[in-house]
């Protein structure tokens, strides 16, 4: 099964990985807490895990951050060249000079 994240989903994502919470998240995209809060239950649904696995997902399947070879800067599968400290593409190869602290 192929999961993928449309494009308000990847952002959430970038900001969880960026260490905001719900709160900050929809304040940045100016969306009510509660959108955040479905948007994140229905990406672990999709992904089947809580979300305390959801950035351990992510992190094992950059694919789904794919969407027709669209992604968002610092969102990148595995081999990233964009040189961004906390893309994902980066962190999965090890190659971040010091990750991000994720809020969920």
């Amino acid at each position: 099964m192929s999961v993928t994240f449309d494009r308000q989903d990847r952002e959430i994502v970038k900001k969880v990985f960026g260490g905001l919470d719900v709160k900050a998240i929809a304040g940045a995209m100016e969306i009510a807490v509660s959108t955040v809060n479905s948007r994140l239950t229905s990406m672990c649904d999709r992904a089947r895990v809580n979300r305390l696995q959801l950035v351990l997902w992510v992190l094992e399947n950059p694919a789904c951050l794919m969407r027709d070879t669209e992604s968002l800067e610092g969102l990148h599968v595995p081999p990233c060249e964009c040189g961004s400290p906390g893309c994902l593409g980066m962190i999965a190869l090890g190659l971040a000079g010091e990750q991000s602290k994720v809020a969920l």
